[in-house]
């Protein structure tokens, strides 16, 4: 509701209504922005499933559709979080034809884990598609391989919510109740799909999909690892010489979608929304906790982080050992769901220190932020050997 900018009326009777006017502006902008900026379906070869001719109303003012484009794209861009210091006009070096190409490419395999959304779903698909191709025109920056599972996230969340309209139409209801039922409008899921991407996008963009920006953020993200676990830090950096920009890519651009799984990112980003708009509600900035996250995330595995080599290391860091559905395998005793959410109101019972006693394979480690690197060392040597030994008497 907040990146929708909703808000509750109370009345001196005390009844209580729903503010849709901006919700409404923003759904009008959308259905001007889509019949602008049509999707070229009808330039895709005519056996493809997504071709389809485009309807022309003969009593369509072309001057006056180019003025209202002109005004839209105006007022759009000026206050869109999207805004970048480059000049780059990414329209003169790709065609609409080739982005929607691409589009393609990225939603047809989405979330293959949960097929009735859009692997199965045409519609959904070319919903998606529309979103992420007047997204791309409005803004005039280029598509990256990515956005589609952040805005498919959104799109899952406010279709599971959805009310169909139709139903209600031989029932009486209050007038809060037809607020609702408005809000819920499932005519206007691609609309307040958009919109909500559309805001949540800017601080993501900024910080993790320019390499300038990523870069900068990986390395204060390795200060942060060093002023919180100096061990992982040092395990990182000069025992295993693993590169955190080779697997933070994907950590920071899908805000951990992939490594904790679509079902627990939408509670976590429920969390980091909020945090975001009570830090500042004029730019909702959902990343502000996403560096702490992912180092808790790293405590989480660190057992198993000690005794890999660079190669396990980086397999285990790309396969983030979430417990899936219908298995019964939490991580470092708590399910992460709980762990991160715990975290996340800085409960103290969740802690980023070196974990008392872990077993590791018939090894054990506790070292005080007092010991050295070297001490360290010689641990993570004593946790190896034991490995080695356990592996060599299960054969």
């Amino acid at each position: 509701m907040s990146c929708l900018q909703l808000n509750k009326v109370s009345k001196p009777q005390g009844e209580v209504e729903l503010n849709l006017g901006n919700l409404r502006r923003l759904r009008e902008d959308y259905t001007t922005l889509r019949n602008e900026f049509q999707v070229p379906w009808n330039e895709l070869p005519v056996d493809n499933e997504y071709y389809q001719t485009i309807n022309i109303n003969d009593d369509h003012d072309i001057t006056e559709g180019v003025s209202k484009k002109i005004e839209l794209s105006r007022l759009r861009v000026q206050h869109d979080p999207l805004s970048l210091d480059d000049n780059t006009e990414h329209g003169n070096t790709i065609t609409d034809l080739q982005t929607l190409e691409t589009l393609i490419t990225d939603v047809n395999r989405l979330f293959p884990e949960m097929p009735e959304y859009f692997i199965n779903s045409l519609e959904n698909r070319k919903r998606l598609i529309r979103i992420l191709f007047n997204w791309w025109k409005l803004t005039g920056h280029s598509y990256s391989q990515g956005l589609h599972e952040l805005v498919g996230l959104i799109f899952i969340v406010f279709q599971k919510e959805c009310a169909t309209t139709e139903s209600f139409e031989t029932v009486s209801f209050t007038k809060l109740e037809n607020q609702v039922i408005e809000l819920l409008d499932e005519n206007f899921l691609e609309h307040d799909t958009f919109n909500v991407f559309n805001v949540l996008i800017g601080p993501v963009i900024e910080k993790y999909y320019k390499e300038t920006s990523l870069l900068q953020e990986t390395v204060k993200f390795d200060l942060r690892l060093f002023e919180t676990d100096k061990f992982q830090y040092h395990l990182f950096k000069n025992k295993l010489k693993l590169d955190s920009t080779i697997w933070l890519i994907r950590y920071f651009r899908l805000l951990l979608i992939r490594e904790i799984g679509v079902d627990n990112s939408v509670q976590l980003w429920d969390k980091l929304i909020c945090f975001g708009y009570i830090q500042d509600h004029t730019k909702i900035d959902m990343t502000l906790l996403l560096p702490y996250l992912i180092i808790l995330l790293l405590s989480m595995i660190k057992s198993r982080l000690i005794i890999s080599d660079y190669g396990e290391a980086l397999f285990l860091l790309l396969h983030y050992p979430i417990e899936h559905e219908g298995t019964s395998k939490p991580i470092g005793g708590l399910s992460l769901g709980a762990s991160l959410m715990r975290f996340t109101f800085g409960d103290d019972s969740t802690k980023l220190d070196s974990p008392k006693n872990s077993k590791v394979d018939g090894g054990s480690y506790a070292l005080s932020k007092k010991k050295s690197t070297r001490d360290f060392d010689r641990t993570r040597l004593e946790m190896k050997l034991a490995k080695k030994v356990n592996d060599a008497m299960k054969k």
